[in-house]
Order: C-alpha cells, then structure tokens, then sequence
C-alpha cells in the first residue's frame, strides 16, 4: 500500500500532509517551505507552478492566473496559451501534479493515493472538477486504487486535525469557522466520545480572507484619488493592480501585530503613502465579518440548538487571521475561542488524517504499519437535493428527495405520479438547494434525464419511483423506476 496524503488546494496557497512514522499527520515540505501558491504563470507557453510562478508574474501578470478555485466546474475560459484554452480544471492539474511530483520526491517512493479538500458548499459540479483533475494527475482513492480519489469538507477535516492535537475537550457541539482565502464554511458538530456526528453546516461561496484583502485595495485607491487626482481603474494596469494587492495582502497580516500600515504607490509621475490603521481596516472589512457572523447565527439556531449549547468556536484557516475576525467571532460567542495552533494548516493535515482512516493502516519507512486510530466523522449534505414536480393545480414545484443535513452516503426513494393518461415517458430534472413545495427556479438545476419507452396507463395512477443516492463524496446519483414495465434509467451528476 503507497502512502497516503491530504491535500488542499486552496484559493491562495496549496498544500499536502502525511501521517508519520510515529503517527502525527505532518505539513509536506514543498518548495522548500509548506505553502505551494497556488499560481501557474506561462513562460514562453511553459507553464510555471507556485513560487516562482507568483515571481514571474509580478512582472507579466497577464500571464498569471491567479485565485482561479471559484471557476472550478464553470468551464470559463482563463487564458489562451497560444491557442490551447486554460480553465480552472486545467489548472486544478498542473498543481496536483507539481504537488504529487514533490511528494514522491521528499518520501522517495510513488504517491498516488490522496483526500482532497473541498468547501463544504462546493457544488457537484466543482467537487467532480477537484476529483477529475486528481485522477488526471495520477491519484486514486486511499486504500482503493482502482476508486477515483476520494474528498473530505474543508471544516470537516479541520476537526479531525483539532480531534487529533487534542483541541476538543469536552462532549457536546462545537463550531467550526473556516475562513479561507476564497471561501468560508460553517460546520456545527457534536462530538461524544471518538465520534463527530455533523450538524449542520452552511457557508459563503465567495467570501474570504481575499475579499477583505479586495476591501483595503479599494480604500487604498480611493485614497490615492483623493489625494493625487489620477484614477487607478482595475485592469488599466495590470502589474499595478498585482502589486497593489500583493501589499495590501502584506499589510493586512501586519496589522495583526502593529496599530497601522503604510502602503506605496507610486504611477503617473505620482508617490503616495496610503495609512490604514487597525480600527480603519476593521470598519473596511465589517460588512464582510458581520457576513460571516450571520452565517454562523444560522447554522447554530436551523437545527434549533442554543448558543450557550455550543462549548466551543473554532477558527481555522488563513482568512481567520486578520485581526478584525477574532473580536467579531469572540462578541457574538461571548467566550474565549479555541486556538488550533496553526490555523494555515489544520485542512491540509485533517485530510491526511481523512486518507490514513479510509485506508485503515498505513505502512511507515521503518516496516510498521499504524492502525488508523482517528476520530470517526459522520458527514452531512450541505444542499438539499430533489427534483421538479408539479402540484394538484399543475404548477412546478420543488420535491425533496434528500434534506439538508442528510447523512452522506444516503439514499431516498420518493413515489410520483405521472401527471398525464397514457404517458410513455418521463422527464426528470435534478435539483439542488430547494425547499419542499417551493419554487424550482430559486434551486440549482444539476442535470436532466428521460425515462422513455413506458408503456401507457389509463384510467388510474402511472406510478414512477426517483431514488437520489448521495455518495461518500457527496456526489448525487439518481434513478427512476416505472412500476409497471419496470425499466431504470439513471442519471450520475458529473456535469
């Protein structure tokens, strides 16, 4: 069995794990250091993967591609390498294989087996993009290398790692904060014993530790307008708008230890030192933390727990960071939050400790084999999913099949009736993020198939059964029976 690893492609920065010899789960060298960013620049058409492609970039940025997780599954076309379009998929690739590359490289032996992370509200269509650029790059599912490579929710994992380093103490719920530099997912759990049974979890698709990096940029170039007259319009300047993020980036970690930054600019003939101080960047950044505490009020209070139920709130990732997060997150608790240590990490080594629990052991350089003695996690679907229906008056609605908060994998079956006398065929539309009876245009429509060939009924009900199976990565399958010739048709969403 080749060692498995945990891995997590972030919006910022990529990294992997293992599990060592003596059991702990280990940030991956990479790089010479344990962040990998997660940026591919095209030199002369020669893709460039992390460090040194975020180098080259500062000085040709329109060869860049940067923060490009959130158009995974969208197919949107990135950059044309010469004729050859690039997507996020594509790019998904380039940095599973630099990162399997470098893997083998430190441990000396083939890796092809992993965990991946995903936000918890990714969709179907972006989780099936994560584990079709793992495949592509040589990876299998831990302990089954003849199944696809398997995924685990960003904040699920970061659990298992605070389980791991004894950071849960004590039965009952605990909260999960993950604030990521694209994403922000919210996950509530209660913990008894070695065993994690997930609640509820919600989350903000397109909000993180960037957002709020894009917040300083924004103040920074209204400032410079006060004060010079000249308009710095994104995308006029491309090398401008890298480097005036990359500083705002800087000065925004700062500010957790200083009381004000001052970041340069200098264009037109013109020099600035912009001021942002503590207290001014965290009014920048608070419609975006009040966001995020919204989303935490209603993960807690949708499964009709209490806030004084939750003992403790836990903030990982590297958009936790900045220093407005903590007091915001700390106010509404009204109680110290627990420190995971380093909150950059705790996906990346949470997904390791994924991996070494699907395989059961794992073989280490010395010949042992460690037994896979990790948290047991039982995961929920953060969508709900069903299909289009129509009421008694014929008007569509939406059918649930699988609830929010349904345990993963599930399976559900559902009886419909055909709406039409001597009807020989059925369309079936796949639905996510629906409410029972409600419109089924304010859900995400995921795929559509026919049941055809049905043999005609009159005079009574033409009974059909929609069966949605919900897999161990939270990929939707479903299935329709007719009752009366009895043929299947089925429809795997991978779109």
């Amino acid at each position: 069995m080749t060692k498995p690893i945990g891995i997590d492609l972030g919006t910022g920065n990529c990294q992997y794990a293992f599990i060592s010899d003596d059991g702990r789960s280990v940030v991956g060298p990479i790089d010479s250091g344990e962040c990998l960013p997660s940026v591919v620049y095209f030199n002369n058409g020669i893709p460039v993967i992390g460090q040194e492609a975020a180098d080259l970039a500062t000085l040709d940025p329109l060869n860049g591609i940067f923060h490009w997780k959130r158009d995974l599954g969208s197919g949107k076309l990135l950059y044309d390498n010469n004729g050859s379009p690039i997507t996020a998929e594509d790019v998904a690739i380039m940095l599973c294989s630099y990162i399997k590359t470098q893997a083998e490289r430190f441990h000396g032996t083939v890796i092809d087996t992993c965990t991946l992370c995903v936000p918890a509200n990714f969709t179907d269509e972006q989780k099936q993009a994560v584990i079709d650029a793992a495949k592509k790059a040589g990876f299998s599912c831990p302990g089954f290398t003849d199944q696809e490579p398997s995924l685990s929710n960003e904040p699920t994992a970061a659990l298992r790692c605070a389980d791991a380093d004894n950071v849960v103490f004590s039965d009952g719920y605990c909260l999960v904060v993950d604030i990521g530099c694209g994403t922000t997912d919210i996950t509530l759990a209660n913990r008894q014993g070695n065993k994690y049974e997930i609640a509820t979890t919600n989350g903000i698709p397109k909000l993180g530790g960037k957002d709020i990096t894009d917040a300083l940029v924004a103040y920074c170039r209204d400032e410079f307008k006060q004060s010079t007259g000249i308009e710095l319009n994104q995308g006029a300047h491309p090398d401008l708008d890298l480097e005036l993020f990359n500083r705002c980036e800087a000065a925004k970690m700062r500010l957790r230890n200083t009381d004000q930054v001052q970041i340069p600019i200098q264009t037109g003939g013109q020099k600035q030192l912009i001021t942002i101080t503590k207290e001014q960047s965290a009014q920048l950044a608070k419609p975006l933390t009040d966001e995020i505490i919204e989303v935490v009020n209603r993960t807690i209070t949708e499964v009709g727990v209490a806030l004084d139920q939750v003992k403790q709130m836990i903030p990982v990732g590297g958009g936790s960071l900045y220093h407005a997060v903590d007091p915001a997150l700390e106010a509404y608790f009204g109680r110290p939050l627990t420190d995971i240590g380093n909150r950059h990490t705790a996906v990346c080594r949470g997904a390791a400790l994924a991996a070494w629990a699907e395989c059961g052991e794992v073989s280490t350089s010395t010949g042992y084999k460690l037994p896979a003695q990790v948290a047991i996690v039982h995961d929920v679907t953060s969508y709900s999913y069903g299909i289009q229906a129509l009421d008694d008056q014929s008007q569509p609605k939406f059918a649930t099949l699988l609830q929010k908060g349904a345990s993963i994998p599930s399976t559900f079956t559902r009886e419909f009736v055909l709406d039409q006398e001597g009807a020989n065929g059925a369309d079936i539309r796949l639905l996510q993020g629906g409410t029972e009876g409600g419109d089924p245009g304010q859900a995400a429509q995921l795929g559509s198939f026919k049941l055809e060939n049905l043999t005609p009924v009159y005079g009574r009900a033409h009974r059909v059964e929609v069966t949605c199976s919900i897999d161990k990565n939270g990929l939707l399958k479903s299935t329709a029976y007719d009752t009366e010739k009895g043929i299947t048709a089925t429809e795997e969403v991978s779109v």
